[in-house]
């Protein structure tokens, strides 16, 4: 949060889209805890053989989203804040469905079983897989930098044509 202006320059960010950027990510960063949540929680949902659940949590929640975002600019004026602020909403909803979901189907996730003490061979093992998944997962982001780099430089009409293809996709 405190990197975020020195962040947006170093995107090459328009002057006249920095105020506004930085509190949209300002807030998005508060609210990563909801996307993280219910990245983990679909992911342990397919890992039970529940693929449905989160894609149409996922839907329910883009579509929601958009929704939200059309209607607080449209008649509440919110600007670039509100649209992140129901970002977070939208996403913690998502995390919070996702999981009443999960109990519900599976309801040994429910048992209060006593917490057991894992071991330094299991931690490192977990660490191994985790940093590779990781070091996977920063590909696309990566990728996606570049873009963003490329296309800040070509002017804040094109920025919005982006902003407004990606949040349809």
């Amino acid at each position: 949060v405190l990197l975020t202006r020195p962040i947006l320059g170093w995107l090459q960010t328009p002057a006249p889209l920095l105020d506004e950027a930085e509190s949209f990510l300002k807030i998005t960063f508060f609210g990563a805890v909801s996307t993280v949540s219910f990245h983990i929680l679909a992911h342990l949902s397919h890992f039970l053989g529940d693929r449905k659940t989160p894609l149409t949590v996922l839907l329910f929640a883009c579509v929601g989203n958009v929704t939200a975002d059309v209607l607080l600019l449209k008649f509440c004026n919110f600007g670039v804040a509100g649209i992140a602020v129901t970002t977070v909403l939208f996403r913690s909803l998502a995390a919070m469905i996702c999981l009443i979901c999960l109990l519900k189907k599976f309801p040994t996730l429910r048992s209060c079983a006593s917490p057991r003490i894992i071991s330094l061979k299991e931690w490192k093992t977990h660490l191994r897989k985790g940093l590779s998944l990781g070091a996977r997962s920063l590909v696309l982001p990566t990728g996606i930098l570049g873009v963003q780099i490329v296309l800040n430089g070509l002017g804040i009409d094109e920025i919005a044509a982006y902003a407004a293809a990606e949040k349809i996709e």
